[in-house]
């Protein structure tokens, strides 16, 4: 009982289409579980499932019965087979990959079938209107399951009279329609309650004497409505547990406000330094992004070039800046970091011009440069020059 608790709540809800002279007619019937016992809620009609939807604004599942003039039922004699067979006896024109069918097999089988479309598009508004379908029978056959409670030979129906012998169905007939009350297990319900009630208990004691090609499309929603349903169940647990922590952190906070009293300084101070640390972390991941940011742009043969430009570099330089792929403009913050794609930034002072032109023609002959770039060459008096050179890499 418990599974069908987190399954399905404790409200059931049963829809039965029925035609009555012509006109298509939606009957809702309701039964809430309290303790062991089920107890009628709800009983309604309405001319479409927009009225449903008005009528019962909470329900998100039920169970459906279509009894309507767009089911065709024809009673054939009872025999072993499949129902492949049975189909073809009632219907031998029929291409079975259009219709749904339900077949119930008594003293007598009764083929009942119905155009996929017409039911797919019912089952597609119900979805549309916030429903789920979980069971779905076609004619009046889900009756079976209440059969045994009834003292009566004939029971009306919505558009249908059916004639029972020995607890099942004998024969049925289309006929006027007059409102009756039955009194099933001293549980009075109306003719026009008897199907969707049949269908609610159908969800759970299905009649072993019905068979169709039903499931596969019930199941796709049935299964949807679960997973809603649990990741609701799941979504109020995880507020009411974090509900029930809070309310401990509350009283234990409650309970140890004294001593908490005697750490306020302490406390204050805490904070304090928090915030500091918290503004370093801050500064120290924001610095950390544009070292990653940069070092994301570097090739894997930058340590190869920096060797290359130093390998033979005379005594007489000495470098103060060497960067790959340099920072173009001053980084701020919020804005991408420009660089200078595949060039190296070499700066720093040289004490001989000659040893560095000697220099300065090797890194040019190098095969990897394509070319270099004079930024700076300046004097700073007796022997010394600033230099700043910018090496293209070639492809």
């Amino acid at each position: 009982m418990l599974k069908t608790y987190l399954q399905y709540g404790s409200t059931f809800y049963g829809v039965a289409h029925s035609s009555v002279q012509g006109r298509d007619t939606l009957h809702a019937f309701g039964l809430k579980k309290k303790r062991d016992a089920f107890k009628p809620i709800s009983q309604e009609q309405v001319e479409d499932i927009e009225g449903l939807r008005a009528a019962l604004p909470k329900v998100a599942h039920l169970s459906l019965v279509v009894n309507n003039d767009q089911v065709l039922i024809k009673k054939i004699p009872r025999g072993a087979g499949e129902d492949a067979k049975k189909l073809r006896q009632a219907f031998p024109n029929l291409r079975q990959q259009d219709f749904y069918y339900q077949i119930y097999e008594g003293t007598h089988s009764f083929v009942a079938i119905c155009r996929r479309d017409h039911i797919d598009g019912i089952m597609q508004k119900y979805e549309e209107a916030g429903f789920s379908v979980v069971d779905c029978t076609l004619g009046p056959f889900v009756l079976d399951v209440v059969l045994p409670l009834f003292t009566e030979n004939t029971i009306v129906l919505p558009g249908l009279e059916l004639q029972l012998q020995e607890g099942q169905i004998e024969e049925l007939r289309k006929g006027q329609y007059e409102e009756r009350t039955y009194h099933l297990d001293e549980e009075g319900l109306k003719s026009s309650d008897l199907l969707p009630f049949s269908s609610i208990i159908h969800q759970f004691a299905p009649s072993q004497r019905l068979t169709d090609n039903l499931e596969e499309r019930v199941s796709a929603v049935k299964q949807q409505y679960l997973q809603k349903r649990f990741f609701g169940l799941f979504f109020k647990g995880a507020l009411a547990f974090l509900f029930v922590v809070l309310l401990l952190n509350f009283l234990l906070f409650s309970h140890y406000n004294s001593e908490v009293e005697v750490l306020r300084e302490a406390f204050q101070v805490n904070e304090v330094n928090k915030e500091k640390i918290l503004k370093l972390k801050e500064e120290v991941d924001r610095k950390k992004k544009m070292v990653n940011d940069m070092m994301a742009s570097a090739s894997s043969k930058s340590s190869f070039y920096f060797d290359r430009v130093v390998a033979d570099m005379p005594s007489t330089v000495t470098l103060d800046k060497m960067e790959y792929q340099p920072v173009r403009k001053r980084i701020k913050d919020g804005e991408a970091i420009a660089v200078d794609a595949n060039r190296i930034l070499v700066a720093g002072v040289s004490i001989d011009s000659e040893k560095y032109g000697k220099w300065y023609d090797m890194l040019e002959s190098m095969e990897w440069v394509e070319g270099i770039t004079i930024t700076e060459y300046s004097d700073t008096g007796g022997s010394k020059t600033n230099f700043t050179l910018l090496l293209l890499i070639g492809p």
